[in-house]
């Protein structure tokens, strides 16, 4: 692998969608509660979808679900399947609700459903969930596939895990950094650009295993 073209064009395009997400939403006022979390009702539905799809694609997919499929095979797929009725449920019958609510997040709704306490205890177990049993998975798992990919202990002259905690950290100061200065509006904007560039890698795969294929079976015929 060329390394210094990998590092160049991970930086470049890591940079583009940080300029262009910044570029967008530079006027933005994040200080109400329904444009910072909602991006104030104005996505346009493209943002939505990347948004859902990218919040719901990480590394537990990435690498997690990819290790587990060449162990068990096919029927990992259970895991991305079901979710999409979840999803759609969400978006044909929920989200309209929550929208002529005029919510913004859970635990609002449980409060004008039920009482405050209510809203401050499912805000404490949501923030207990994510800080304690998802996101150290998927820094983890990302500061591994980070390390590996640009071959940080090799080229750092430091050991694996503390290449791990390295890319880790600098994984979640990136995403906090679009999540607390940018909102919503950030997010899903930062989500779709990078949906798209998924998108195009995922389609580029068969197309150059196809033309290695081909190559590969030319010189064995010659």
């Amino acid at each position: 692998m060329n390394l210094p073209l990998a590092v160049a064009s991970f930086l470049f395009f890591t940079g583009l969608v940080a300029v262009i997400s910044w570029w967008r939403t530079r006027r933005m006022d994040n200080n109400d509660a329904a444009t910072y979390f909602l991006a104030d009702r104005r996505l346009p539905w493209i943002q939505v979808a990347g948004a859902l799809l990218l919040t719901n694609l990480s590394t537990e997919q990435l690498i997690g679900l990819n290790g587990a499929a060449s162990i068990h095979g096919a029927v990992v797929m259970a895991w991305e399947i079901i979710p999409v009725f979840a999803l759609i449920a969400m978006a044909w019958y929920f989200l309209p609700r929550y929208w002529s609510g005029n919510i913004t997040t859970i635990p609002e709704f449980l409060e004008q459903r039920f009482d405050r306490p209510t809203r401050r205890l499912l805000g404490a177990i949501l923030l207990a969930a994510l800080t304690f049993n998802f996101l150290p998975f998927v820094l983890y798992s990302g500061g591994v596939a980070m390390s590996s990919i640009f071959r940080l202990p090799e080229h750092l002259g430091i050991s694996a895990p503390q290449s791990y905690a390295i890319m880790a950290w600098a994984i979640g100061i990136m995403g906090g950094i679009y999540v607390v200065f940018g909102g919503m509006k950030a997010v899903a904007l930062s989500d779709t650009l990078y949906g798209v560039g998924l998108l195009v890698g995922a389609m580029l795969v068969p197309v150059l295993a196809g033309l290695a294929a081909s190559t590969l079976f030319a010189v064995i015929a010659f």
